[in-house]
């Protein structure tokens, strides 16, 4: 699939354009490709393409539909001469699965690829997805996927498909129920409601605030595999909202927000830990190591905290007991945290349990900043979650990462395995 900033002649283009989105360009958003330099032609040239395009279209449509009844036909009566009027059931069933092949199918050559989000799926779109996962791997004719995000329900008032928080890469979480959003992003303001409007060909909704005089900053629903509005155009694959400015020029590159994982959902994706890997000796090591480690960094007085005591580390620690730790990346500790996601955490005195993050111990240390360490136990493996956070946020989220320090993570990875 062609990415933004692939310059293409007029033909690539209309096709390009007609596989994201399903229908012909306005003329506008032709004036608009040119304008960006994703297109390399001129408004006749694509003018001249689009009757042709559209005459294909009808062609092989109306082709497909005779072949179909013709060979339905010659089936049908085949069948009838062997077997008697008992097959006209398996003709008619076949007929009618054949009509509810869901159009979708056409809109992306990706559409195989889809994955199914149950949880997020109303209770009768679950009970579809399943039984189309299902006959999907008995049968070549099956219902194909749907995916998670069902933009035309979203189109129609319903969104529980996208139910739920989405968190963008900077960290802010935006809300979602089955009727839209609760709040403005912009004021906080709960006096309003969602309104749903068209944004080239795509549904886009923000809640409008009843409040004179403030802004708003709507959200078009992207499935994954799917381009994001012009002039952004990137692809990415996995279900998105992308936040649209009010102004948007050449270039941008709009705010994404990605779907955050619930507590139900971690644990159906995380296998639970039945091995015991750790006990009061190694709780006695680790103490001891962090005394070295806090000579070696200049961090003195590092300290140990329990969730159940009565150093709450200024509120930090109430986070972890409160299951409210969202998880990203960081190539280095002044570096934009990436890929965030709210994760499931617990504590344990010995490292078994369900949890993505399984936290055996942490300290603190209050000085030139403000450190905490959750040291956990993640898929089996020991891993070391840091941060420096030290204030609320409107999402009473607290941000952690795994350590870039790789001795504090090798010596704790040393106490768990025994070395």
């Amino acid at each position: 699939m062609l990415q933004k900033g692939d310059a293409m002649k007029a033909e690539e283009w209309l096709t390009y354009f007609m596989k994201i989105y399903g229908r012909r360009p306005k003329m506008t958003e032709v004036d608009e490709a040119i304008q960006n330099g994703s297109l390399l032609a001129n408004r006749a040239e694509v003018e001249a393409l689009l009757p042709a395009s559209k005459k294909g279209f009808w062609e092989s449509l109306s082709q497909f539909v005779a072949t179909h009844k013709v060979v339905a036909s010659i089936v049908a009566v085949f069948c009838v001469t062997l077997l008697g009027g008992g097959v006209i059931f398996v003709w008619h069933s076949h007929n009618l699965q054949t009509q509810k092949q869901p159009s979708l199918t056409v809109a992306s050559s990706n559409s195989q690829t889809f994955s199914l989000d149950k949880s997020k799926q109303s209770s009768s779109k679950a009970s579809e997805t399943s039984s189309s996962y299902s006959s999907q791997s008995q049968s070549a004719s099956s219902v194909a996927k749907i995916p998670a995000m069902d933009v035309e329900a979203i189109r129609n008032g319903d969104f529980s498909s996208i139910e739920g928080d989405w968190v963008s890469d900077s960290g802010h979480v935006v809300t979602i129920t089955k009727s839209g959003l609760t709040k403005s992003e912009e004021t906080g303001s709960t006096d309003g409601k969602t309104v749903i409007k068209d944004f080239k060909g795509q549904p886009m909704f923000y809640f409008a605030d009843n409040s004179p005089g403030h802004g708003v900053n709507p959200f078009v629903p992207v499935p994954a595999n799917q381009a994001a509005p012009s002039p952004d155009n990137s692809v990415k694959d996995t279900d998105r909202l992308v936040q649209i400015p009010e102004s948007a020029g050449p270039g941008v590159v709009y705010t994404s927000y990605y779907r955050v994982k619930n507590k139900s959902q971690s644990s159906q994706t995380s296998s639970t830990n039945t091995t015991a890997l750790w006990n009061s000796d190694k709780a006695t090591k680790l103490a001891s190591y962090m005394v070295e480690f806090g000579h070696k960094m200049n961090q003195e007085s590092y300290r140990r905290l329990t969730p159940n005591g009565s150093d709450d580390f200024y509120g930090a620690m109430s986070f972890a007991k409160n299951n409210r730790i969202t998880v990203g990346e960081k190539t280095e500790q002044n570096a934009p945290m990436t890929n965030q996601q709210k994760v499931d955490v617990a504590f344990s005195d010995d490292g078994t349990g369900t949890a993505d993050y399984i936290i055996v111990d942490s300290y603190g240390y209050a000085g030139s900043a403000m450190i905490l360490y959750h040291f956990t136990i993640h898929k089996g493996q020991p891993v070391v979650l840091v941060s420096m956070q030290n204030q609320g946020n409107p999402e009473n989220m607290y941000y952690m990462y795994p350590t870039n320090n790789k001795d504090i993570q090798e010596a704790f990875a040393n106490i768990v395995n025994d070395k």
